[in-house]
């Protein structure tokens, strides 16, 4: 399952918005169905961009380097806004 906010292409689409919402925010679960045992379970792996303001400069060199912009306290509201 995507996300609806800050969707872009994998390597354009960086970092956080204000409200702590990521790029490519992707979740994926999968259900197993042990027949034999008739238990089910489900695994979920999550993934996305690290929730702080950042971009990536050159990104078709080999290795694009990191820029960081706003203050630290954008940072850790940023980073709060995703956890909750």
């Amino acid at each position: 399952r995507r996300s609806r906010y800050s969707q872009g292409p994998r390597y354009i689409k960086r970092g956080s918005d204000e409200y702590g919402n990521v790029a490519n925010f992707v979740e994926t679960e999968q259900i197993v169905n042990d027949i034999t045992t008739k238990i089910i379970s489900s695994f979920i792996q999550i993934r996305g961009s690290i929730p702080l303001y950042w971009n990536q400069s050159d990104i078709w060199q080999l290795k694009p380097k990191i820029r960081t912009y706003g203050s630290i306290d954008s940072h850790v509201l940023a980073l709060k806004s995703h956890l909750v």
